[in-house]
């Protein structure tokens, strides 16, 4: 028995040990992809259609999104509507393969507010908002279409199409666009705002980067073509109205103020050329202005320029609305908690959405050396900042104390020390508010040291009117080193009349190291926004005798006389960078039909040409030759009337026939305005009638004569 299943055991065994069956078959191969790519690889104009190309084995190809079923070799056309990211499936018995291709559509787009910024295409087409252009946040965009070009413009690049269309700036922005390839020469045509067609505009080219660059007021599209000998001039005008807590933009009616273009004819006369409001108010075009410059002429302003987007917007203080007080207007405040009253302490009021300022606001009350609390009476329509509007419930009326200090070098300065804002009210003419409360603290945690040269700055002076009087003696507003709180932002300089956190008295002709000054700003206790800066003044004045008739002078010819000095408005980082030195010159030997300017009395032509020599010191940007008018007034006092004012990057202006009258008794002031940082000598360039930071200008008189 034993025997025998031994046996069978043995048996199986042998036979098994013979047995060698066949390995299982291997697993079918995965899909490989060998290449996906987009054709072409460069960004799409919206509308334009790319290829998708595919190289793969071992499956079926499916592209996402759309499962587009694409086979190896072939090829599928897709248009997307946004940039996308197609997915190529392979699949097979063996499993999946994947790959990506992108389709990148040219468009590019960015919230931009009033600081500005840049918004930029895939192909590189960019447009690049200057500060102050946007009132508020506004998405922008810049992309290209596939649109047809226009006709008879020999279109080279595809169209361009800026949004929201018909957006209209107060500051013209820049627009680059990238040439295309073989072009070197052409024009940036732009369509029409409100109507319909392209005018050509010009266009700066870089041959380097191969761009087309140009400035425009307005949104619309925009194509590069064949190159032009003449251009239309697109123009805007706006009025910036600007405080600590409000900005509107408000367009000028150029079919009420008018405006034309001046070019020379081949036998160098001046030729106009009429323009015409735009289709949006607030704009106007020119047709037909050969390239180069050209004199450029609305209401009293007078621009020699060569910018194919001239910019005759303005900056203003306070809102649009703004009503004027027509009566006593009559706050009666009541006030604690100031800093004990001494000898040299000042109250300043202001009131910046209705441009409302009154500096001096002491004089109306009967301090006492030691009084921390005062009840008194303000007449609002005296105010000495200038006319004073009246005042709504959206408005914000601020009351600061300025008090004495002394630097650690021993230098006296003033300094903001309480400040009260107070609860809203409304103020009309003939009315009267009750407004009360306690002074806060102004925390003097800021501090700067100021080397000031003095006998540089007059130095400059000295080169006005030769009989100029300093008014560093009498009239403080105009020599001056300060640090200002300004209603808004920095960035829009010095507009209008401002608080005082910082005030240093300079007479002009001594250097000053002024040690460490203490102050604190306005942020954090005043409604808004106040921009810091830093302003020096130096000036003099210069007094022509009354006309004869007349019992003397009147207005700011008796107070200041015709101003003589320098200006400079900038960051206040630059006077702790180094010595604080003028940045820019007067101009030098200014005549007037080949006369001395400030001896010339008569016989000057009524189409005098005023020329003189760039400043020695610095650079400036543009010129700006003022004309103004003496008259005898109601009261026969003689007064000062702005004829008109010129702008030129050139050193000599031909005063245009109809400007001056025979017999009429003229003064001219010349000025030099010059630009401290990049960024101002680019807005100073496009917009030549705004305020700015980093904004120097020096300027001196003429005598008085007659054509």
């Amino acid at each position: 028995m034993h025997t025998r299943v031994l046996l069978l055991v043995l048996v199986g065994f042998i036979v098994g040990c013979g047995d060698d069956p066949k390995p299982p078959p291997p697993p079918p191969p995965r899909p490989t992809i060998t290449s996906f790519a987009a054709s072409p690889s460069a960004p799409i104009s919206e509308g334009s259609s790319a290829t998708l190309n595919a190289v793969f084995t071992g499956g079926t190809g499916v592209v996402n999104p759309g499962a587009l079923s694409i086979s190896s070799g072939g090829s599928v056309q897709v248009t997307p509507s946004q940039s996308t990211t197609y997915t190529l499936v392979v699949t097979g018995s063996g499993g999946t393969a994947s790959a990506t291709a992108t389709v990148t559509l040219n468009n590019g787009h960015a919230t931009i507010g009033t600081a500005g910024g840049t918004v930029a295409a895939p192909d590189g087409a960019t447009l690049t908002v200057p500060f102050g252009a946007l009132a508020s946040d506004t998405e922008l965009s810049i992309r290209s279409i596939n649109d047809p070009p226009p006709s008879g413009v020999g279109a080279t690049s595809p169209v361009y199409v800026l949004e929201p269309e018909g957006l209209l700036f107060a500051r013209p922005v820049k627009v680059t666009l990238p040439l295309p390839a073989g072009v070197a020469t052409g024009s940036v045509y732009w369509s029409k705002l409100g109507g319909s067609g392209f005018d050509p505009i010009g266009g700066a080219i870089d041959t380097a980067a191969r761009t087309i660059t140009v400035t425009t007021a307005h949104f619309s599209q925009a194509v590069i073509g064949q190159a032009s000998e003449t251009r239309t001039i697109s123009g805007v005008g706006q009025t910036t109205w600007a405080s600590a807590t409000t900005r509107q933009n408000v367009p000028i009616d150029f079919a009420t103020q008018g405006v034309e273009a001046f070019v020379r004819d081949t036998e160098g006369n001046l030729v106009s050329i009429a323009g015409v409001p735009g289709a949006v108010l607030g704009t106007f075009t020119i047709p037909g202005v050969p390239a180069g410059q050209y004199i450029l002429h609305s209401g009293t302003t007078w621009l020699t320029t060569d910018t194919n987007t001239p910019d005759l917007g303005s900056l203003r203080g306070g809102r649009p609305d703004r009503k004027l007080f027509t009566s006593a207007a009559i706050a009666h405040i009541a006030v604690d908690g100031l800093e004990a009253w001494e000898d040299g302490s000042q109250l300043e009021l202001y009131v910046s959405e209705a441009d409302d300022w009154d500096f001096q606001t002491d004089l109306w009350a009967d301090f006492q050396p030691g009084d921390t609390s005062k009840t008194f009476a303000f007449n609002f329509r005296s105010c000495n900042g200038g006319n004073c509007a009246e005042i709504g419930m959206d408005d914000h009326a601020i009351l600061a104390q300025l008090s004495p200090r002394t630097s650690s070098t021993g230098v006296d300065y003033f300094a903001m020390s309480r400040l009260i804002e107070f609860q809203p009210f409304s103020l009309a003419s003939g009315g009267s508010v009750n407004l009360s409360g306690t002074m806060r603290d102004v925390s003097e945690d800021h501090s700067i040291a100021i080397d000031f040269r003095g006998s540089q700055w007059g130095g400059v002076v000295a080169e006005g009117h030769p009989m100029a009087e300093t008014q560093c003696v009498i009239d403080i507003d105009n020599c001056f080193v300060a640090l200002l709180g300004q209603g808004g932002s920095a960035e829009d300089g010095f507009y209008t009349s401002n608080a005082d956190p910082l005030f240093l008295r300079v007479d002009g002709q001594t250097d000053i190291q002024s040690g460490t000054l203490k102050y604190g700003t306005l942020e954090g206790i005043a409604a808004g926004s106040w921009g810091l800066l830093f302003d020096v003044r130096v000036g003099a004045g210069y007094f022509p005798a009354p006309l004869p008739g007349s019992i003397g002078l009147s207005g700011f010819l008796l107070s200041r006389g015709a101003f003589n000095g320098i200006e400079w408005t900038a960051n206040p980082s630059v006077a702790e960078a180094g010595p604080v030195v003028p940045p820019l010159s007067m101009v030098r030997s200014p005549k007037i039909a080949d006369q001395d300017l400030f001896t010339a009395t008569s016989n000057v032509g009524l189409t005098p040409t005023i020329t003189w020599t760039e400043p020695a010191l610095g650079h400036a940007v543009f010129y700006r030759v003022d004309v103004s008018r003496l008259v005898i007034n109601a009261q026969n006092r003689t007064v000062s009337q702005r004829v008109a004012s010129l702008i030129t990057p050139n050193t000599s202006v031909e005063l245009p026939a109809g400007m001056l009258e025979a017999g009429v008794h003229y003064m001219i002031g010349i000025s030099a305005v010059g630009a401290t940082s990049d960024q101002s000598a680019a807005l100073l360039a496009d917009a030549p009638f705004k305020s700015g930071i980093d904004r120097v200008t020096t300027t001196l008189t003429s005598g008085v004569f007659t054509p």
